[in-house]
């Protein structure tokens, strides 16, 4: 029977070949669309669940609340990992830290062989039982051994070529000399982050004493990774961090601090704490994308389903012929359901075909490693089948019924085939153009506030800034190092910093008016000179800037920003100055209070902030900041180039602008607007051809009508408004229906950034033109051709 059904599916698709065409467009830009937004969100969700004790791993993060300043820090301590593996066997399977010196590039050396990598950490001997980053060379024990290093098959055949590694030398930072004891597999794409090589954590005992770290209960720089054993939950170890911080936390400390447990799983979509190792996505783009994807399925079903009753009078006859020769109703349905399913199974097929074709742009778009492969994998293959055995039933299942419920005798005679099925298309159309018009609304609003977000001021001046990442050999001779930068013309300013503007920090203590003598406040605060709120373009609103002539300012002088006076209850910016601010380098007090301004992301509020010095250089400076006379970047660099290798040799010379490095911490909000865009215009590509379809339909079904009213006088103009008047007025109410909705979604969408937009009318309107311009331009060649017409042939259309 479904043999029968299927070659007369065949034969009918054939029949009308240009209904088929149009379907088949749809349905396959649609399911091309519905797949990219699934890898992608299958991709995003899939990430760290590779590790097959991701279910019992999580990693370690704490609160630091100080009357509302603090931080919440992805990253711990260095004594608690023996403190917990020591106090909670019982609990506890094992605990992983990794740890980089602050510092995202290292430079690696082989012979003659020398780069900066990224992606270069200390770790734990366990490391390899808690991740799955399974090692094709070597034993996993090295890593409880000295001096060692596993690297990653990146670095193997960088470094080595087609030599073994295991047992060669290498060396770190001009001086950490290690034997490869191992080589892993490149760790997936889906990982929060991505090690390339790891070091033996005991290493650091011939660089930091031992213990390792001390018993500094402060600094938290290790990124801490807990597997619990086996059947505990996480609740029972939380439960046990009050008593453990009382224990082992300074006094001032322990009742400010928390520490909580996050899964292994949910840190690349739910982390986005201070620390982090890099950069994480967001749970919430997901669900915009998925939306997208069923509104996209949705339109191309509605299309499908629109189309199939709009040609209902083609095949009433049809329907009424196999009544009469004593089809039954269900065989009916099975007939226009094995239509609708074939179109779609094809609609798959070139969907596939298409699909490997863009993959590499879509890749490219997306910032992701997508692999046609994956496909064929079962349960996406299952996936893939379903999602087109269910359109294919949602789409047909109306005309199915529909169709196989004509009256032969009504319709052999040339009635009307059903009253009904014009105010069910108004319907569709109306909704088709409901969720076009609001996925318009949204694509510019999401538009709108990322580029609010981007063009805003962050309160420092960005532009012409080179960073270079320092290095010890060459801060032993920093002040002949800064003389020579700053030889060249093209060099405006030089400044150092311990983290980098704009996108990181660091938290310290200070102890100030009113506290008491052995208490401490922890407030975000950025290590700098005298020279970084010049070359940085900072604004003073009160009081001085650091001076490099009075020498006392490294240990008695603080700036802070206009909320740490406002929340300190410090009055006017000028009576801020001079209160204390006393650090463990001196009695410091406030010489100045500067502007405002944003030194992470927009992602984050502006809090309480202090600029403080150092004058030793060493741990605490981390970056190079240049600023460079506009239109002087490549003599500048290659001036840059040529101190560097006279000072640091032994290290590759490697810059970034700041302005770009501050630009890719939005890189995910760029992706989520150009796929927000890019999958908004194929919804409203997939309406336009469904309407393109329907008024086509509609102008076949009334080529007498207007055969007639052509004769009778009719102007061109009265005929264009007669064709379009019925869609443009559903394509309206479209309009009006969608613009509730878009408002509820996209106001609780920006309600979650520090910094949003209003909701803009002005982007109603522009969407509501576009809607009937588009509509208009879809509608636009029936209506010509109705003009150009030849009404004789119309009398003699039937």
């Amino acid at each position: 029977m479904w043999r029968n059904y299927l070659k007369t599916a065949w034969r009918s698709l054939l029949r009308d070949r240009l209904y088929t065409i149009i379907n088949l467009v749809g349905l396959t830009v649609g399911l091309i669309s519905f797949v990219f937004i699934a890898l992608y969100i299958s991709d995003e969700l899939s990430y760290d669940r590779y590790h097959s004790q991701a279910d019992r791993t999580y990693r370690l993060w704490e609160i630091l609340d100080f009357e509302g300043a603090g931080e919440e820090s992805s990253s711990m301590q260095f004594p608690v990992t023996p403190a917990l593996l020591n106090d909670y066997p019982h609990l506890i399977d094992d605990v992983v830290r990794f740890f980089n010196f602050q510092r995202p590039v290292f430079t690696m050396q082989v012979e003659d062989l020398k780069f900066n990598e990224e992606g270069i950490f200390f770790a734990d001997s366990g490391v390899f039982r808690v991740f799955d980053w399974p090692l094709i060379g070597g034993d996993p024990k090295v890593m409880g051994q000295p001096n060692m290093v596993v690297i990653n098959e990146e670095l193997a055949e960088k470094y080595f070529g087609d030599e073994d590694p295991i047992g060669k030398d290498v060396i770190i930072e001009g001086g950490i000399q290690l034997k490869v004891g191992g080589v892993m597999k490149d760790v997936p794409a889906q990982s929060h982050f991505r090690p390339k090589a790891l070091i033996s954590f005991i290493t650091l005992r011939n660089f930091m004493g031992n213990p390792i770290g001390g018993n500094n209960w402060v600094w938290n720089p290790c990124w801490t990774y807990v597997m619990l054993q086996e059947g505990v939950t996480p609740e029972e170890l939380e439960g046990q961090f009050p008593s453990f911080i009382e224990k082992y936390y300074p006094e001032f400390m322990a009742g400010q601090t928390s520490f909580y447990l996050m899964p292994l799983a949910d840190i690349h979509l739910e982390s986005h704490l201070e620390y982090e190792i890099r950069p994480n996505h967001e749970r919430s783009y997901l669900y915009i994308l998925g939306a997208i994807g069923f509104i996209i399925l949705l339109i191309a079903a509605t299309n499908f389903t629109n189309l199939a009753t709009a040609r209902s009078s083609r095949r009433a006859r049809e329907v009424g012929v196999r009544k009469v020769l004593g089809a039954e109703r269900q065989q009916l349905v099975g007939q226009f359901l094995s239509e609708s399913i074939l179109l779609t199974l094809i609609a798959v097929i070139l969907s596939l075909a298409l699909i490997q074709i863009l993959l590499p742009g879509f890749n490219g778009m997306a910032s992701k490693e997508l692999a046609f492969a994956t496909l064929f994998e079962p349960l996406n293959l299952i996936f893939i089948l379903a999602s087109a055995l269910f359109l294919g039933v949602v789409a047909g299942l109306y005309p199915a019924v529909f169709l196989s419920g004509f009256q032969p005798v009504k319709v052999l005679k040339g009635g009307t085939p059903g009253k009904g099925k014009q105010a069910f298309r108004r319907v569709l159309v109306v909704l088709q153009f409901t969720l076009s018009a609001a996925l318009i609304v949204g694509t510019l609003m999401v538009n709108r506030q990322f580029q609010f977000m981007q063009s805003q001021d962050p309160g420092f001046n960005e532009s012409n800034v080179i960073v270079m990442s320092t290095k010890q050999q060459i801060l032993q001779q920093f002040e002949a190092f800064r003389t020579e930068v700053l030889a060249d013309e093209s060099i405006e300013k030089f400044t150092i910093m311990n983290d980098i503007l704009g996108e990181d920090h660091n938290v310290f203590e200070y102890n100030y008016e009113g506290m008491q003598p052995d208490k401490w406040q922890y407030l975000p605060s950025l290590i700098v000179d005298e020279h970084f709120v010049s070359t940085m373009g900072l604004e003073i609103v009160a009081g001085r800037d650091f001076n490099e002539d009075i020498k006392s300012d490294d240990t008695a002088a603080v700036l802070v920003n206009e909320t740490l006076v406002r929340e300190m209850g410090w009055g006017t910016p000028e009576e801020a100055l001079g209160q204390r601010m006393t650090t463990p380098r001196g009695q410091e007090r406030v010489v100045g209070v500067l502007k405002d301004f944003h030194y992470v992301s927009l992602n984050e509020p502006i809090r309480p902030f202090v600029l403080d010095m150092i004058k030793t250089q060493g741990f605490w400076v981390q970056e190079f900041a240049v600023r460079v006379k506009p239109g002087m970047d490549q003599r500048a660099i290659d001036h840059l180039e040529e101190v560097w290798g006279k000072f640091g040799s032994q290290f590759p010379f490697e810059y970034f602008y700041l302005e770009d490095r501050l630009d890719s911490l939005y890189q995910g909000q760029n992706t989520l607007r150009v796929l927000v865009a890019l999958f908004s215009l194929v919804a409203i590509v997939i309406s336009c051809i469904g309407l393109f379809a329907l008024t086509s339909l509609s102008v076949e079904q009334r080529t007498k009508e207007i055969g007639i009213r052509k004769i009778l006088g009719a102007e061109a103009g009265s005929l264009i408004r007669l064709i379009a008047r019925e869609f443009l007025s559903l394509v309206l109410i479209a309009f009006v229906i969608a613009i509730p909705f878009a408002y509820w979604a996209l106001n609780n969408w920006l309600n979650g950034f520090a910094y949003r937009i209003d909701f803009s009318w002005g982007a109603v309107a522009v969407a509501g033109l576009l809607s009937i311009a588009i509509s208009a331009l879809t509608i636009s060649y029936h209506a010509w051709k109705v003009t150009r017409t030849d009404p004789v042939k119309s009398l003699r259309y039937e």
